[in-house]
This record gives C-alpha cells, sequence and structure tokens, in this order.
C-alpha cells in the first residue's frame, strides 16, 4: 500500500512539473514571439500595368510556441506603395514559423509563412489582395529575450482592382497577379 502510494505521488508531481513548467529558452514550448519587420522592395508588370512602384512595409506579428521551435499567430500589415497607382494598404492574417535550435543556441535560423487579406484605396481604385508570403532567414541573438532578424522573402499577390466611377465612366474591375522578392529586417522579442 506504501509503495502505491508513494508510486502515486511521484505521478501527481511528475505530471503537475511538465504540465505547469516554464519555457526554458526564446523558443521553447509555452513561449511567445513578437517580432516587427520592416522591408523595401521594387517591382513591376502584373498589377501595376507595367509600371514600376515601391513599397515600405512594416509588419509586427505574434507567435505562440506550441512546440520548442514551431510558433503559431498573427500578423498586422501597413504598406505604403509609390509610383503611378501609389496607395496605402492594410493587412492581416495567420502565421507560422520554425525556428531551429535549441536551448544553447545564439543564433536560430527560421522559415516562415504568412496569409495576409489586405485592402486599401487611392483617388482612382480600392484595391483587396490575397497574399501569400513565404521566408527563411535568421534570429541572431542580442541578449536572452531579443534578436536581430533578418529574412529573404517572397510574395506572391492575387489583386482586385475596383475602378472607381464617374460621371463619364462606370465602375469596373480587374483581377491579376503579382509577385516579389525582397529582404527585411526586424527585431524578435521573446517572452519565456
Amino acid at each position: 500500500m506504501k509503495k502505491c502510494l508513494v508510486l502515486a505521488f511521484m505521478m501527481v508531481g511528475l505530471l503537475s512539473s511538465e504540465v505547469f513548467s516554464q519555457p526554458q529558452f526564446a523558443v521553447d514550448k509555452g513561449s511567445f514571439g513578437i517580432a516587427g519587420t520592416a522591408s523595401f522592395n521594387s517591382q513591376g508588370e502584373g498589377a501595376l500595368g507595367g509600371n514600376r512602384a515601391t513599397t515600405i512595409n512594416i509588419s509586427p506579428s505574434l507567435i505562440y510556441f506550441l512546440v520548442p521551435g514551431l510558433g503559431v499567430g498573427g500578423s498586422f500589415d501597413y504598406s505604403r506603395t509609390s509610383g503611378d497607382l501609389g496607395f496605402d494598404s492594410f493587412g492581416i492574417g495567420p502565421t507560422a514559423a520554425y525556428y531551429f535550435g535549441g536551448k544553447e543556441a545564439r543564433t536560430f535560423p527560421v522559415v516562415r509563412f504568412k496569409y495576409l487579406y489586405r485592402f486599401g484605396d487611392n483617388d482612382l481604385s480600392e484595391i483587396t489582395t490575397n497574399q501569400f508570403q513565404f521566408s527563411i532567414g535568421s534570429t541572431f541573438m542580442l541578449a536572452k529575450n531579443v534578436g536581430l532578424l533578418t529574412e529573404a522573402f517572397y510574395t506572391y499577390n492575387r489583386d482586385t482592382f475596383k475602378w472607381q466611377g464617374s460621371p463619364f465612366f462606370e465602375t469596373s474591375s480587374t483581377t491579376s497577379t503579382s509577385n516579389a522578392l525582397g529582404i527585411r529586417v526586424g527585431i524578435d522579442l521573446f517572452v519565456f
């Protein structure tokens, strides 16, 4: 009977320590990651009808690590595009990231996927975009909870432009696709 009681207490102790354990490192199960990136890209053709456009983008995201290295969460995005069809746009959507490395790592290679539903407008049109984004990069830890994030990314956009009507023209819409390559830098903050 004593052995069963001791074994039961040991099992409860072991299980409770596993359930209530705190994350031990930046990308451990139960940690939160808060990333903020800024990027610059230049693109032509596709949705812009052959014209060149320059975009500056700011994108914060929040992820929760389900298992060591694998985080899921959401992103918000703000972009300002200049050019013939310049506009401001906002986006929101899910994100997933996998960070390679363990407790003693000072550098975490990372692979990230984002889907963003974007919307924006200018004087001539409204735009909605389904954006798929894939990136690879690294987070270089500057301190226990802070890292410098660098990424190369590929973006595929499916844009729908709704041209504003006027007394002389009907409202119409156009759908097109575009893609872009770029690099971005930012800060990764980890709460654990």
